[in-house]
């Protein structure tokens, strides 16, 4: 190594005499645990909420498929009514109803 770079070196560890070393606070674990403990409180809210909203989710699922059901069995039925229509076309085809009296 060359002159300039031990003396960078020399220079940086120099730097660090007299530091004191770092403590941390009295009350710093007792901190610690009052914010797990306030995190463990928001996940139950939240999960709470998750759940509320897996009902709502169902309530329109169930909403969704019942209206589906109806209208698909009004159609059913309206296409009978529809088939019900051949009759009448037999009584009109039988009495002649709607063709030209030339």
């Amino acid at each position: 190594m060359n002159m300039k770079a031990e003396d960078r070196i020399n220079k940086a560890l120099n730097s660090l005499s007299g530091m004191e070393r770092a403590k941390a606070p009295e009350d710093g674990f007792s901190r610690i645990q009052e914010k797990i403990a306030a995190q463990k409180n928001a996940g139950m809210n939240s999960s709470r909420t998750t759940g509320t909203a897996i009902y709502k989710l169902a309530a329109m699922i169930a909403i969704i498929l019942s209206f589906n059901i109806w209208a698909v069995s009004n159609y059913l039925s309206s296409d009978n009514m529809n088939s019900g229509n051949s009759t009448y076309s037999q009584i009109t085809t039988d009495y002649n109803l709607y063709e030209d009296e030339y």
